[in-house]
């Protein structure tokens, strides 16, 4: 067994002893964090296959070009004989993100943000009670599958065997959400994702926005469900827009619901960039969070971030005002003084001072890593990351 192998196995065992009691606890870092455009070098589209199913990953494939052109001339009479759709669909933000685009984005600054993303997860993982790498990361706004094979092989990831849960979206910019976790400590049973399905433009068009991925297993042995979003963004202003992520807000209500049907107990912990408020009424009515810890049902969905808010803490700012886009949210089950199964413990916004712009524009905000077309090395997001803390018993 290599000295890595060694620390991993003790990390795994890590228990937690707090001073107010004699009890240990097992503990399990969830992490979320919006990396603000993760995209590689490549410029990029996707070749769209109805021969196989909406959540097979052969559906909606990313390649290059060259790539592309090819697979559709190899396969198109096939496609023909079966009736199916098979076409290229272009994402509108590749071409921006290459070495001859105004960003000049080359492979140097590409594995320099990579770095900063595991640096980053690290630092959370450090800065909780499980003093470890988060065992669960959602990641938003990342381009496809190749750059999360990229960062798994950082050098700070690759000793925790992270796998990747991820499926090409709908999204018209080519932008989307998913996870990695530690293959050691979580088992991935299922893989799905839910459209959000937007109504038309006036001009008859159909938007397309992030589709919401659900990943099911066992965390430790136990059952646990999580899902990311990224919902529709406010561009247009927020009146215009808030009805788009009501609608996304209705589609993860379901998916609760749906779970729910199938398992009652089941723990489910939703995360992501809402573009919206703790308060905002597609998060509060819509989706129907509650920030009332007592007396919850298996079906109520618990937001911690409602008090945060509330208290004037965010993840992100505009126009000298905080927004707390960045949530979690948890089924009823996962909120009990009883950490005989794992339970919620502590959810937490990490500010710490290198992710604080201090100078400049931004200066106080969250310090991204673009300003406008120019790659700021040492950024990181115009988020800042959450992460949540479980908590189980250890008996003697």
């Amino acid at each position: 067994m290599t000295s890595i192998t060694k620390l991993l196995c003790i990390i795994t065992l890590f228990v937690v002893q707090f001073g107010f009691s004699q009890k240990q606890y097992k503990a399990a870092t969830i992490a979320l964090t919006n990396v603000e455009n993760l995209w590689d070098t490549i410029n990029s589209v996707e070749v769209v296959y109805d021969k196989f199913s909406f959540n097979d990953p052969r559906n909606r494939m990313s390649m290059s070009k060259d790539e592309a052109d090819e697979f559709v001339a190899k396969y198109r009479k096939e496609a023909d004989s079966l009736k199916v759709d098979l076409y290229i669909k272009t994402q509108i933000l590749s071409e921006e993100f290459t070495p001859n685009s105004i960003k000049n984005w080359n492979s140097q600054k590409y594995h320099s943000k990579l770095n900063r993303i595991a640096q980053i997860l690290q630092d959370i993982g450090l800065n909780s009670a499980s003093k470890s790498l988060p065992v669960v990361i959602g990641l938003v706004e990342i381009e496809n599958r190749n750059v999360l094979e990229d960062l798994v092989q950082t050098e700070i990831l690759k000793p925790y065997n992270y796998g990747i849960a991820h499926l090409n979206s709908s999204d018209n910019r080519g932008i989307d959400v998913c996870f990695i976790y530690q293959k050691g400590r979580f088992e991935l049973e299922d893989l799905r994702k839910y459209i959000v399905n937007l109504p038309k433009d006036e001009d008859g068009s159909q938007p397309k926005t992030r589709d919401i991925v659900k990943m099911s297993g066992k965390l430790d042995g136990e059952d646990f469900t999580f899902i990311v979003n990224h919902w529709p963004s406010r561009r247009g202003g927020e009146a215009r827009s808030a009805p788009l992520r009501e609608i996304a807000a209705k589609t993860l209500k379901g998916i609760y619901e749906e779970l729910l049907i199938l398992n009652p107990e089941e723990k489910i912990i939703s995360m992501g960039d809402f573009n919206d408020d703790p308060v905002s009424p597609s998060v509060k009515k819509h989706l129907g969070t509650t920030a009332k810890k007592e007396g919850l049902k298996n079906t109520d969905i618990y937001n911690p971030m409602d008090e945060m808010f509330k208290k004037g803490l965010g993840t992100l700012a505009y126009q000298d005002a905080w927004n707390l886009f960045d949530q979690f949210q948890f089924s009823g089950n996962l909120i009990s003084k009883d950490f005989s199964t794992y339970k919620m413990f502590k959810t937490e916004i990490f500010t710490k001072p290198e992710l604080i712009a201090q100078e400049g524009q931004w200066k106080g905000y969250p310090k991204r890593s673009w300003n406008g077309d120019l790659f700021v090395e040492d950024g990181y997001s115009d988020h800042f990351p959450v992460f949540t803390t479980l908590l189980r018993e250890v008996k003697n």
